[in-house]
């Protein structure tokens, strides 16, 4: 598991908020996890990829918590920069499922924001989560298997 924290170098994130600060189901490691996008998502702005063209699923429990220390916020350990101010969300809690993302990738219109490629478009695609080397586990969700993305990205 590894994201951008300084934006200059990959290293892992782990955000500043206790370990309970999370629902149980949701837990400590998804709290690395949003933590994890939240970063990402600043790397590829600051890249220069506009927000118009990122479309961005987290499951957002955290820095709203009422326990996280930081209201709002969710700190780079590396630099204590506030990762979470500016990240669009365009997928959020419920939604967050695996249904609403092969949508995404399809461009399949729906009141979120969707992917609107062509054939020969590159679209990169950055998942973090639980899971194992064949499947990607979303929150409270099936399981997608590794061959039936594979199989679906390729048409």
């Amino acid at each position: 598991m590894s994201t951008y924290g300084s934006y200059d170098e990959v290293t892992e994130i782990k955000p500043k908020i206790p370990k309970e600060s999370c629902d149980p189901v949701q837990s400590d490691k998804m709290n690395n996890k949003q933590a994890n996008v939240c970063c990402h998502y600043q790397l590829i702005k600051r890249q220069g990829i506009p927000p118009e063209q990122i479309v961005t699923m987290m499951y957002d429990d955290i820095a709203s918590d009422p326990r996280n220390p930081q209201k709002g916020n969710i700190l780079s350990v590396l630099d204590n920069e506030n990762v979470y101010e500016g990240v669009l969300k365009d997928y959020t809690g419920k939604d967050v499922t695996p249904q609403n993302f092969l949508n995404a990738l399809q461009g399949k219109c729906t009141d979120k924001k969707v992917i609107n490629s062509c054939g020969n478009d590159n679209i990169y695609i950055y998942m973090t989560g639980l899971g194992t080397e064949s499947t990607f586990k979303f929150p409270k969700q099936s399981d997608v298997k590794k061959h039936f993305l594979s199989e679906f990205l390729q048409k």
